[in-house]
């Protein structure tokens, strides 16, 4: 099913640049990011620890690592969203619904049992497709909602998180909290 990802054509996105993923494809934890960047290194992969968000994910991989898990890296959007300019923007609806089911496969290969929604596009466009109702009161970084028996985390966007060393500390405390408590669940 990966090829099958990685041969898709269904919209222009890919004459930019052609999907690119994490080739672990077994873990615990999944991560989901917006979109793909605009492929700098050969060897690149989603949230790669090469760009600014990436980094603040690698501390995530290290810190899901510690209490014994793995973790996959994705995005909504497989290829890079670009404007005419040639810089990055944001996905529309159109090429998010086109790459949804990748996302679905993704989910059903790897089997994480805690999928991690990194920014408010990627909460939203979940939440709309799934209906999804939080089952935690927000006190955290995190609100956790359950669908087809994983539980999901609703967070904010490593952009935002990494505006503040504060914010930074607080989040990774909580990411860890919630690594922990599913870990106690398992």
């Amino acid at each position: 099913m990966m090829d099958t990802i990685l041969n898709c054509r269904k919209c222009s996105l890919c004459k930019t640049q052609l999907p690119f993923m994490d080739p672990n494809s077994e873990a615990d934890i999944m991560l989901v990011g917006i979109s793909a960047k605009i492929k700098k290194y050969k060897d690149e992969i989603p949230l790669d620890n090469r760009t600014r968000s990436g980094k603040l994910v690698e501390q995530m991989a290290v810190t899901a690592q510690r209490q014994g898990f793995k973790i996959y890296r994705t995005n909504l959007v497989k290829c890079p969203p670009t404007g005419e300019d040639g810089k990055l923007r944001y996905p529309d609806e159109i090429e998010i619904a086109g790459c949804f089911e990748h996302i679905l496969k993704e989910i059903e290969i790897v089997d994480p049992k805690l999928i991690v929604l990194l920014g408010n596009i990627v909460v939203k466009t979940i939440q709309k497709r799934w209906k999804l109702m939080p089952e935690t009161d927000g006190t955290t970084s995190f609100l956790t909602y359950k669908y087809g028996g994983r539980t999901f985390a609703a967070s904010f966007h490593p952009s935002y998180v990494l505006r503040s060393a504060k914010r930074t500390e607080d989040y990774l405390h909580d990411y860890e909290q919630l690594i922990i408590s599913m870990k106690e669940r398992i």
